[in-house]
């Protein structure tokens, strides 16, 4: 159930920021959506050494979509999105 769940915000934010429909909500949500997933999967102190890289590794990708989706935030879509044409 969770699964279907995590997919279906997924589609929701990739398609939000791609087409730039509701760009600084997508953002929001996605950047909800990697604190959420950080905090539950990638805490890398809790695994085996052996694995302790790879979460490291996953940790510092999701700081970094987490800023990314920031930028995204504040700025907005830009003058290509459906945002910005509906706006007018």
């Amino acid at each position: 159930m969770m699964s279907l769940l995590g997919r279906t915000i997924e589609w929701i934010i990739v398609i939000s920021l791609i087409l730039g429909i509701g760009t600084r909500y997508g953002a929001l949500l996605g950047l909800t959506f990697v604190i959420v997933a950080t905090v539950t999967a990638h805490r890398y102190w809790g695994y085996p050494q052996a694995a302790q890289l790879v979460q490291y590794i996953f940790l510092t990708k999701n700081i970094a979509i987490a800023g990314g989706a920031i930028v995204l935030f504040v700025t907005g879509g830009g003058r290509f999105s459906v945002d910005e044409k509906l706006k007018g």
